[in-house]
């Protein structure tokens, strides 16, 4: 005879339900079954020019894992900062004061889970990114950077900031 249970086991089940019971199940899950997904990882470096502070705080590494997800138009819980440093200090003149100015060399990860068996990965590749470099180019990253400072009161400033060096890995999947 089978007991019934409300607490959840920690292994799946090898009889999920296919619609909602009315009655609790014999041994329910902790998380519904899932199948196997396949995720698609991009590297992308830039450097960004105009920082007056050799500081990265945790609000302005969201402003630019924002940016980031807004220009490639994909959910920022796909992008992360897999590492930063500031290279190549220079000085110039802001408003007859002397400031030093530093620039940010970035390496961000994109990992996008593809469950969608009509997905082709090396179109959405392209698409990643075509968006980013398009953002870039375009002059866009950078509002989307500045608008995202200001809304989460990073320490990002509006210096004629400017990217370079933008690059890309080549994709990997993992499944």
């Amino acid at each position: 005879s089978k007991v019934l249970t409300l607490l959840p086991i920690m292994v799946p089940t090898f009889s999920p339900t296919r619609i909602p019971t009315i009655l609790p199940s014999i041994q329910p899950t902790i998380a519904p079954t899932q199948e196997a997904v396949s995720l698609l990882k991009v590297e992308t470096s830039m450097t960004l020019s105009g920082f007056t502070q050799k500081v990265l705080d945790d609000k302005s590494q969201t402003a630019i894992i924002l940016s980031i997800a807004e220009s490639a138009n994909i959910s920022s819980k796909y992008v992360s900062i897999k590492e930063y440093s500031f290279v190549n200090a220079r000085r110039r003149y802001l408003t007859f004061t002397l400031a030093s100015l530093y620039n940010l060399f970035l390496v961000s990860q994109i990992t996008v889970p593809i469950n969608n068996i009509n997905i082709n990965p090396t179109s959405l590749y392209t698409s990643l990114t075509n968006n980013i470099q398009n953002s870039i180019s375009s002059g866009t990253f950078i509002t989307y950077l500045l608008n995202n400072a200001a809304t989460l009161n990073a320490s990002i400033s509006n210096n004629n900031m400017t990217i370079s060096n933008y690059s890309v890995s080549q994709m990997i999947i993992i499944n």
